[in-house]
């Protein structure tokens, strides 16, 4: 199977922030806003999903995760678009993956069957962050002082190994190793997207500036692998603000056109189009 810039994955572990993010993306390009970069032109199939957590979104309120259904790992997405660069007409599948589907993938050494195929035929992934949700690494240094007053200690009882406890950036990795692993040397186009960042944004330069200073051996995985992964990083607002506290999840009800709530920033660049990483990896193709 031949891939296609028709399809981009998303992925992320759990709470990632995905589900909102496609919200906000369908809301957007669904809206009458002029100068959009992309566009609906026909409505999709299961717009019974979309409309629900688009709904959500609107609102202010929390998305919640992908359920998984027996037999079912994904909610399937399928977008009739118009790029209004070119003027051309095509299906974007963007299908909504439970995180759990990702651990599973780090975890079990698993990939569903239906996920491989969409890998094997897509043109780039997704790859959400949420820094809220972040599992912190561990220093050797810390270890080795765990350790000595482990020994030191004899009432101390030993906890055992939880796979699904490991750092989040190893598990990040490992899913990427996957994905370079299964695609046969197919160079990757990987937009990492960090969730809620209007809560990151004052205190660091640039997204690709959090990355490297937080989630330090992803950020090097990627920049000692450029002849498989070719990677963007954003930072993502989809709420534009914390439905959280009550006083800004009041503001942000009280916008009028709910596209204005979003944050994007690129580089040195803070902008309101939720469709800039889709169309960077689209552009790399």
């Amino acid at each position: 199977m031949e891939a296609t810039k028709n399809q981009i994955l998303i992925v992320g572990l759990p709470e990632s922030g995905k589900t909102s993010f496609l919200a906000a993306f369908y809301h957007y390009v669904d809206s009458e806003l002029e100068d959009k970069a992309l566009s609906q032109v026909q409505y999709p199939s299961n717009t019974e999903y979309l409309n629900f957590i688009v709904t959500k979104w609107l609102n202010c309120e929390n998305i919640g995760r992908t359920a998984e259904s027996e037999g079912a790992y994904a909610k399937e997405v399928v977008l009739h678009l118009v790029d209004n660069r070119n003027c051309a007409n095509f299906e974007f599948n963007i299908p909504d993956i439970a995180g759990e589907s990702f651990v599973r993938q780090y975890t079990d050494r698993t990939w569903e069957l239906e996920y491989l195929e969409q890998a094997r035929n897509s043109a780039g992934l997704l790859l959400f962050i949420n820094p809220d949700k972040i599992r912190a690494h561990v220093l050797i240094d810390d270890t080795q002082a765990v350790l000595a007053e482990f020994l030191d200690d004899d009432e101390n009882d030993a906890v055992p190994f939880d796979v699904e406890k490991s750092p989040s950036q190893v598990m990040l990795v490992d899913i990427l190793d996957g994905h370079a692993e299964t695609l046969f040397g197919r160079k990757i186009n990987v937009a990492l997207i960090i969730s809620a960042w209007d809560e990151q944004m004052q205190a660091h330069k640039s997204p690709a500036k959090w990355i490297e200073f937080n989630l330090p051996m992803l950020y090097q995985y990627l920049i000692a692998n450029p002849d498989i992964f070719n990677f963007k990083v954003f930072g993502v607002s989809a709420q534009g603000g914390s439905i959280l506290d009550p006083e800004k999840k009041l503001t942000l009800q009280q916008v009028v056109e709910p596209a204005e709530r979003i944050i994007i920033q690129e580089e040195d660049e803070v902008h309101k189009n939720i469709c800039a990483p889709i169309q960077w990896v689209i552009d790399q193709w």
